[in-house]
C-alpha cells in the first residue's frame, strides 16, 4: 500500500508541471492530456484495486461520488494551468491532504493524524522555498 500511495502522490505532485510544459511548449490541449494521464493511472492502479476488492468496489455509491469529485477537480486544475503558474497549482494540490484532515476533524469530529503538525510545518517550509527564489 505504501509504495502505491507514494507513487500516486508523486505523480499527482509532478502532474501540473509536466502538463503545463506540454500545454505551453508542445501545444497539447487540456482534455487529451487528462485522458492520457487518467489512462496511465488506471492502468497502473487498476489491477491492484481489482486484486484487493474485485468487482464489488464498482457497486459502491461512495466510489462513484468520489470519482466524480476527483474528475471535476482534475478538469478544473487542467484549465487553471492555462491561467496561472504551475507552481501555484502544484502547491494547492499538495496541500489538499491537510484540508481533508481538517475537514475530517471539523465535520466528523475525528482526531488529526499523529504527525499532522510536523508534516504541515514541512509543507509550509517547502512552499516558501518553492515560491521564493532568493532564499538559498
Amino acid at each position: 500500500y505504501i509504495v502505491c500511495v507514494l507513487a500516486v502522490h508523486g505523480v499527482w505532485g509532478v502532474f501540473p508541471v509536466v502538463l503545463r510544459e506540454m500545454q505551453v511548449v508542445q501545444g497539447l490541449e487540456a482534455m487529451p492530456a487528462l485522458t492520457v494521464c487518467a489512462g496511465i493511472l488506471v492502468m497502473g492502479c487498476g489491477p491492484f484495486a481489482m486484486r484487493q476488492s474485485g468487482m464489488k468496489a464498482f457497486r459502491s455509491k461512495t466510489l462513484w461520488m468520489f470519482s466524480a469529485v476527483v474528475t471535476a477537480r482534475s478538469v478544473t486544475n487542467l484549465f487553471a494551468l492555462r491561467l496561472t503558474a504551475a507552481s501555484y497549482v502544484t502547491l494547492l494540490q499538495l496541500v489538499t491532504p491537510y484540508f481533508v484532515a481538517l475537514l475530517n476533524r471539523v465535520v466528523l469530529r475525528e482526531s488529526l493524524p499523529r504527525c499532522f503538525f510536523g508534516a504541515l510545518l514541512g509543507t509550509v517550509v517547502g512552499s516558501i522555498l518553492v515560491l521564493s527564489r532568493d532564499v538559498l
